[in-house]
């Protein structure tokens, strides 16, 4: 069809070959569930791609894949089809959904500082691989179960999508900036046992269930939130450091297994507690935690020592006087009043930085 700069399609026909060398529009559906199409060419004029499935279930077509003047990539656009190299090295904006589940695409072409959004599931359980450059991108989305993946550096991420790294077992390195201030939907890392770092998070307000929860971080700045889903840093055993801000209640099972002894600095008042936020595992049972809450807001000094049920310099402190740092006001339970022993924390409450520590943050 040398002639035809739109087409609409051949849906769910019997069609085996197609081709469009000057089409600059292509439609919505134009391919859906036509299953005996093998090849399909559209020339490099194309300019406009409906966003909805446009070969979606075509379990024959083969090929390489090029449309240098698309300026994004259409959402489910080669989803249960064979096709092995994409190429958009116009696009800014990869839709949602764009290549999930497309296992047989072994070849991406993108230009990696024109990349601004990055979909939820757009590379879902591919096979896109290696470290990752995103120099310019606002919004981090789509590698739920991409295993191939090692690392992304997108220093401008202003938004982390749903299901973002949703078990990528294979990420060890995700390089954020300071300019992270919305997580969408939940488990965004959830169970990416490879991740490690410090990370900052400083301008978030609210993080979701399962957040970054089995991850291998040692390091947390959220100075600025203020709503925590239960376990959303569950299970990260090598959780060292973490900051805390505006938070006025720390919910069940929020830092769930962390590190024993693990340091928490808080900028504000104290907070009200959940039951078992630091509980631990140690030697095949599951026991309180012992952490130190390191107040760095004199402001709010005496509202911590009055939560202290053991003062240093009084007899019901002895027990505890082995462990303290320097500078310990005293020690308190971690806990909801009436809870039971075991499950609750205890706390050493200390003045000021612990001595010769730093939390690195990127």
């Amino acid at each position: 069809l040398p002639k035809v700069t739109y087409f609409g399609g051949v849906r769910a026909t019997g069609v085996t070959s197609v081709d469009v060398p000057n089409a600059e529009t292509i439609a919505n559906y134009a391919f859906y569930d036509t299953r005996n199409i093998t090849n399909a060419n559209f020339g490099a004029k194309t300019t406009y791609i409906g966003d909805d499935r446009v070969f979606f279930n075509c379990s024959k077509l083969v090929g390489d894949f090029s449309f240098p003047l698309m300026t994004y990539v259409p959402g489910q656009m080669f989803v249960g089809t064979k096709v092995t190299s994409v190429s958009f090295p116009a696009a800014t904006n990869i839709h949602a959904s764009a290549f999930n589940g497309c296992s047989t695409i072994t070849n991406f072409v993108f230009t990696p500082e024109l990349i601004t959004s990055i979909g939820d599931g757009a590379f879902t359980s591919t096979k896109i691989s290696g470290d990752l450059r995103f120099p310019n991108l606002k919004r981090l989305g789509g590698f739920q179960w991409a295993n191939n993946v090692t690392s992304v550096y997108a220093p401008k991420v202003e938004t982390i999508g749903n299901c973002a790294f949703y078990m990528a077992s294979g990420v060890t390195n995700v390089m954020l900036g300071h300019c992270v201030t919305k997580i969408e939907g939940n488990q965004n890392f959830h169970n990416c046992s490879k991740l490690t770092g410090d990370y900052d998070f400083g301008a978030v307000a609210s993080f979701p269930n399962g957040f970054m929860a089995s991850t291998r971080v040692t390091s947390l700045v959220l100075t600025n939130a203020t709503s925590f889903a239960e376990s959303c840093f569950d299970s990260i055993t090598t959780l060292t450091n973490v900051m805390l801000g505006a938070a006025t209640n720390l919910p069940d099972k929020l830092f769930y297994r962390c590190a024993f002894g693990c340091a928490v600095h808080f900028y504000g008042d104290v907070p009200t507690f959940g039951k078992n936020v630091f509980m631990t595992y140690l030697q095949n049972k599951w026991i309180p935690n012992t952490v130190f809450f390191y107040i760095r807001n004199r402001k709010f000094l005496e509202n911590w020592t009055n939560a202290c049920f053991a003062l240093k310099g009084t007899p019901d402190f002895e027990p505890y006087r082995a462990q303290a740092p320097k500078r310990t006001i005293g020690v308190m339970y971690v806990g909801p009043e009436g809870a039971a022993e075991n499950e609750r924390d205890l706390a050493y409450v200390v003045n000021g930085t612990p001595s010769g520590m730093a939390i690195l943050v990127r």
